[in-house]
This record gives structure tokens, sequence and C-alpha cells, in this order.
């Protein structure tokens, strides 16, 4: 995401996660959600729609940023979230 308003001042989820599992342990009987991904996906359509990127890099991208959500949810799957 780029380093400006209003993404720029957004934590990112890897961030975040990190920060929720510093706190200690996970109540693993908690209902917890992550919502995340539409900043990635509005910034990859404004970049096509500039004509910065073709529609193969703003798929690859998008496919990168999915992945690595999923690798952060499996973070907190792992510590019992």
């Amino acid at each position: 995401m780029p380093n400006t308003p209003p993404t720029g001042t957004a934590t990112p989820v890897a961030t975040q996660v990190q920060n929720f599992l510093g706190k200690g342990a996970v109540n693993s009987g908690a209902l917890y959600s992550v919502w995340a991904g539409a900043n990635d996906v509005f910034f990859q359509l404004g970049l096509a729609a500039a004509g910065a990127a073709t529609p193969a890099q703003v798929q690859a991208n998008l496919a990168t940023a999915a992945t690595q959500l999923v690798q952060q949810v499996g973070q907190l799957n792992a510590a019992g979230a």
C-alpha cells in the first residue's frame, strides 16, 4: 500500500497480528475476525485505471496480498485463535 492518506496511516495487518500475539496467550474459545484487503484492491484498481499497471500485474499483486493475508491468519490460527 502507498504511504499516503488514508492508507498511509493504517497499521499493516502483519504489524497488528504481531502486536496482538505479543500480548500473551490467545483465548481459543473466543471468536476472532480479520477484516483486510479492500485497500489493496482499491489501490490496484487505481493503478490499472491510471495505466500504471497491467491487468496481469494487478492480478499478481492481489494474489501476493491475498497470500500474505492467509499467512497472517495462519499465524493467528497456530496461536490458538
